[in-house]
């Protein structure tokens, strides 16, 4: 495993992580969004909560051990301790026009692949304890969010939250849209 630049704070090398489908996915989106969408219409930014740590920053960030939060009851599992790193939000959030956030979970789908002639499932992301309770607190105080699993739900959802694509949906065959009046 290749060796990153700097070290941790107990002297060890950090490891650079392997890439994942899930992290690959997020990259492809951020992609889209920045090659995809007319300038100055959102922001759009990813929220780094769920990379490895060092215990010593963990217990800085989080004010409490992963094996503590675990005892806590649901209705407790989000309280924030420490400087309020918390699990489960979403991996980036889309600030669209009129004050509209949008909380973007990103998971890569199960998928069957043919091998040898025989179906083999790839196993994709699921949602684990603190996105769930993340997801199911949010909803009910009225905030908007958001499994993103492909580009095309992700072209959806930009669409949907009102933002001209400036690139043609090759799958769907639609045309490119022209861009809005004022940034011409």
């Amino acid at each position: 495993m290749p060796i990153a630049d700097e070290d941790l704070p107990n002297g060890e090398p950090r490891r650079a992580r392997a890439a994942s489908p899930e992290r690959a996915l997020q990259k492809a989106l951020v992609a889209f969004y920045r090659v995809g969408v007319w300038p100055g219409q959102a922001i759009l930014f990813a929220v780094p909560n769920g990379e490895a740590r060092h215990a010593a920053v963990a217990a800085m960030l989080t004010g409490i051990s992963a094996a503590a939060r675990n005892l806590l009851p649901d209705d407790h599992y989000l309280d924030p301790y420490g400087q309020g790193v918390i699990p489960g939000p979403t991996d980036l959030i889309l600030m669209t026009a009129g004050g509209v956030s949008t909380y973007v979970e990103v998971k890569v789908p199960t998928t069957t692949v043919v091998v040898d002639g025989k179906d083999k499932r790839r196993a994709g992301g699921s949602l684990q304890r603190g996105q769930k309770l993340f997801a199911t607190q949010g909803r009910a105080l009225g905030h908007d969010i958001r499994l993103v699993t492909s580009l095309e739900t992700w072209a959806d959802l930009l669409e949907e939250k009102g933002l001209r694509l400036r690139v043609a949906r090759w799958w769907r065959l639609s045309p490119v849209v022209a861009p809005p009046a004022h940034m011409l």
